[in-house]
């Protein structure tokens, strides 16, 4: 696919995505798919600085915090072996849910709401702090036998405030 096919296939993903986000279609099941398809386009386009801000305000928005990174080590893989990719991002953004609870909280409200104690999911993968969060989802992707380490793998804050991206050392 050529450069200008990915930028094309990239505007309609995102269009998409925001027509999903206008409309509150968020539950929709084409919701993730097009979530992954505007992660994976944004890695093979080259982006303005405002586009980029753009659309991780968007994947900010549509975010349903699986901070579980299978799925996305899965689509990294895959840009990379089949698609050519080279440089990978994390970026995370503030005013997460995710820094609102704890695992063990969560659990215990949620047995005390059903008066019933599961298995799975044990954990949820809260954290307390978003730049550590971001070293650590850096360090499970390094820490990968399939992830060539020539890949340039970087962290950012996105601040859903000020429409800033932070980088974040690792």
């Amino acid at each position: 696919m050529a450069a200008d096919e990915y930028t094309k296939a990239l505007d309609k993903a995102v269009s998409d995505l925001e027509e999903r986000v206008r409309n509150r279609y968020l539950l929709s099941a084409e919701i993730a798919g097009l979530r992954e398809t505007v992660r994976v386009l944004s890695n093979l386009v080259k982006m303005t600085p405002e586009r980029l801000k753009q659309v991780a305000q968007l994947l900010a928005m549509v975010d349903y915090a699986t901070p579980n990174l299978t799925d996305a080590i899965r689509s990294l893989l895959i840009s990379h072996h089949l698609l050519g990719t080279n440089e990978w991002m994390i970026v995370e953004h503030t005013d997460c849910g995710m820094l609102t609870f704890t695992d063990a909280d969560l659990v215990q409200r949620l047995e005390k709401r059903t008066g019933t104690a599961v298995h799975s999911p044990s954990h949820f993968h809260a954290f307390q702090d978003l730049e550590s969060n971001v070293r650590r989802q850096i360090q499970k992707i390094r820490a990968h036998p399939w992830v060539p380490q020539e890949i340039r793998l970087r962290g950012f804050i996105y601040d859903v405030r000020t429409g800033k991206l932070n980088e974040v050392r690792a």
